[in-house]
C-alpha cells in the first residue's frame, strides 16, 4: 500500500483546526499529524499539496433513506440492489460521505413492493452484507423497526443474531409529526408488542447494536426508551430533554440546509445552535451532510471542529466505530476527505488509506459560484 503525505492543509481535528498543516498516511493508518511540515516530506511518500484546503475526517452518515427510494424509483418499478448499492457509492463519495448506515424499513405493512414486503425487506439486509466487500465505501445496516406492528419483530430478531444489522431503530409512524405536535394522539400500549420491544432490545444490547428512537414525542418517553438502552435519539420533539438524558440527537441535514424547518416550535438549526443536536444525517439528500457543515460554520458562526464532529466523531461514537472511524488523530484509519472553501467541493477522498477520488476544481470557479448563492 502507497504511503500519502497531505501537506498545506486546514486539517479539522476534534478540538481544533490545525492551519497549513499534513498528515502522514502510511499502511492506511493516520501515523503523524504536523504543523507546518513542509521538511517532513517522507522519502517514497506520494505527497499533495491542499494548497490550503480543509482537510475533513470522513462523514459518518448514521441513516440514509435513499437507497429505498433508489430501488423503487417509481411505483411497481425495482431497481437490483446490486446496481443501486454501487450506484449510490458515486454520490455519496462525492459528498465526502465514508461510512453509510442504509435504512430499511421493517414493518407490518402489507405490500406488493419488492422493497417493502417481507422477504424483500430482509433479503436486501443479507444483500447489502454481502456486497458491501465489493465496495469503496463502509456500507452498513440501520433497521428501523415500526412499533406500531408485531409481526416482524421475531424475524428480525433472527436476522440481528446473523451479525447483519448495525444499528437498530424503533419508529413509530402510527400518526404523522404535526398531529403529535398539536393533539393529544393515542400511544401504542398492545402489551405484546411491548414485549417484542423488550426483547428486540435486549437482544440488541446483547449484540453491542446501538438502538435508536424516531420522534419521541415526551421526556417519559425519552426515559422509557433510555431505559431499554437506547442512546440515540433522532427528532425528538423535546431536544433538550434528550440532551439531559444523555442522548446522542440527530437532525437531518436537509433541515439545517433548509433553514425554515421546525422541530415543534423551535428551528432545527436553532436546537443545533443552542446544543440540543450533536449529530447530522443526510437523511433522503446525500449531499446534504456537507453543506450543512458549511452552513453552520459559514452562517451561524459554529466553530468548524464542532461542526464537523457532528458529521463524523459524533456519528461514529454513537455507532460504536470511534475507535478505528470518525476523526483525523493518530492510529485511526485514513478516511480523510479535501473540501474547498466555502462551497464544500469534494476534490481528492481517501478510504483506508488509498485514494478513491480525485477531482480538482478551479478556485476562481469556486469563489464565484459562492458569490452566485
Amino acid at each position: 500500500m502507497k504511503d500519502y503525505m497531505v501537506i498545506n492543509a486546514k486539517i479539522v481535528t476534534p478540538h481544533e483546526v490545525i492551519n497549513n498543516g499534513c498528515v502522514l498516511i502510511r499502511n492506511g493508518i493516520i501515523e503523524c499529524i504536523e504543523e507546518c511540515c513542509r521538511s517532513y516530506v517522507r522519502s517514497g511518500s506520494t505527497v499533495f499539496d491542499a494548497k490550503g484546503k480543509w482537510l475533513l475526517p470522513g462523514i459518518v452518515d448514521l441513516r440514509s433513506d435513499v437507497i429505498e427510494k433508489e430501488m423503487e424509483p417509481k411505483r411497481g418499478v425495482f431497481m437490483p440492489l446490486k446496481i443501486v448499492l454501487f450506484s449510490l457509492e458515486n454520490r455519496f463519495l462525492l459528498h465526502g460521505v465514508t461510512s453509510i448506515y442504509h435504512s430499511l424499513t421493517v414493518n407490518d405493512v402489507s405490500s406488493s413492493s419488492d422493497v417493502h414486503n417481507t422477504d424483500g425487506v430482509f433479503s436486501n439486509i443479507k444483500g447489502i452484507n454481502n456486497l458491501k466487500r465489493y465496495g469503496l465505501l463502509r456500507h452498513f445496516v440501520n433497521a428501523r423497526y415500526d412499533i406500531t406492528g408485531k409481526k416482524f419483530c421475531p424475524k428480525l430478531m433472527e436476522v440481528v443474531d446473523t451479525g447483519n444489522v448495525n444499528v437498530i431503530s424503533f419508529v413509530n409512524h402510527k400518526d404523522e409529526y404535526e398531529e403529535r405536535v398539536n393533539k393529544d394522539v393515542e400511544k401504542t400500549n398492545d402489551p405484546q408488542l411491548l414485549d417484542f420491544i423488550d426483547l428486540l432490545a435486549e437482544k440488541a444490547k446483547k449484540h453491542k447494536i446501538p438502538i435508536m428512537t424516531y420522534y419521541d414525542d415526551s421526556h417519559e418517553e425519552i426515559v422509557l426508551m433510555k431505559s431499554d438502552g437506547v442512546t440515540i435519539s433522532e427528532l425528538p420533539l423535546d431536544f433538550k430533554s434528550a440532551e439531559k438524558e444523555g442522548q446522542y440527537v440527530v437532525v437531518g441535514a436537509p433541515n439545517i440546509v433548509n433553514e425554515d424547518m421546525n422541530a415543534g416550535n423551535m428551528r432545527y438549526v436553532d436546537a443545533v445552535k443552542s446544543g440540543g443536536a450533536n449529530i447530522l444525517c443526510s437523511d433522503y439528500v446525500p449531499s446534504s451532510i456537507i453543506h450543512a457543515i458549511f452552513v453552520l460554520h459559514y452562517k451561524h458562526g459554529i466553530n468548524m471542529y464542532s461542526a464537523v464532529n457532528m458529521a463524523t466523531l459524533n456519528p461514529a461514537k454513537a455507532a460504536g466505530i470511534d475507535d478505528k472511524l470518525g476523526s483525523i488523530e493518530c492510529g485511526k484509519q485514513a478516511d480523510l476527505v479535501l473540501v474547498g472553501d466555502r462551497i464544500p467541493f469534494v476534490e481528492q477522498m481517501f478510504v483506508n488509506g488509498k485514494r478513491i477520488l480525485c477531482m480538482e476544481r478551479n478556485n476562481m470557479i469556486n469563489r464565484q459560484l459562492w458569490a452566485t448563492v
